[in-house]
């Protein structure tokens, strides 16, 4: 049945001479992979620059719940983005966003709000002037709650540690490797509590950003079965 909803593009890949495989994940659905036939060449029926990896859409789809590949009937922009088609920093960021999604998200069921955190994010991303080396810091962290595995920051206590094998807060450093040292914990309770509008009022040096953003990745290896490395992080080291 034809059905609508909105998506955020994860991944698309050739099929094909002229056919592009998508992984989409939607409002409505979850993540649903779709194949979009005669995309790559003259005149397509859907513009395959709607089809770029972070691009936000209004779909309408052949929508069959038992089905692993779908179909589209329409596609449009729900945002047209200004930065980060064209920006190197801005598309770093959603380039590490998207492979990070695509490896976490995988066969997850529909969560709108989830999506409606990812369409806040990268709307958000596209309008930033400041503070975009602290995005993919703020992404993760916030990205922990959906997951389920973040931590209370209620319980957070100034110079405490934060334990992520155990998932709390503790006030003595833990004696097994899967922790947060104080100051790196102060951090993460900041980007936990930071309006990704306001990611330019963190004061974060890069060489702990750095240091923190290899810690989120270790926190996410450890939680997440068979999380491998992002391609996409080398980008970011280079551009930030």
């Amino acid at each position: 049945m034809l059905a609508n909803t909105q998506a955020l593009v994860l991944r698309a890949v050739k099929y094909s001479e002229s056919s592009l495989i998508c992984d989409f994940f939607t409002k409505e659905w979850g993540m649903r992979t779709y194949i979009i036939n005669g995309v790559r060449q003259a005149a397509p029926v859907i513009a395959p620059l709607l089809l770029k990896p972070s691009s936000l859409l209004d779909i309408v789809a052949y929508h069959q719940p038992n089905k692993e590949m779908n179909r589209l009937k329409e596609v449009k922009a729900a945002k047209v983005y200004q930065q980060i088609p064209f920006s190197v920093a801005h598309g770093a960021v959603a380039l590490f966003a998207c492979e990070l999604l695509q490896k976490m998200l995988k066969e997850s069921p529909a969560s709108p709000s989830l999506y409606n955190f990812l369409y806040n994010f990268f709307t958000e991303l596209d309008q930033s002037k400041q503070g975009l080396a602290n995005l993919p810091l703020i992404f993760m962290s916030q990205l922990s709650v959906f997951m389920g595995f973040s931590p209370d920051v209620q319980t957070y206590q100034p110079d405490s540690y934060f334990d992520y094998k155990n998932g709390i807060f503790v006030s003595n450093k833990p004696d097994h490797l899967q922790f947060f040292e104080a100051d790196k914990s102060q951090i993460l309770v900041d980007l936990l509590c930071t309006e990704v509008s306001q990611a330019h009022s963190l004061n974060i040096i890069k060489p702990l950003r750095v240091e923190m953003l290899a810690h989120l990745l270790d926190f996410y290896s450890f939680h997440i079965a068979g999380f491998s490395d992002l391609q996409s992080y080398k980008v970011l080291q280079e551009v930030f």
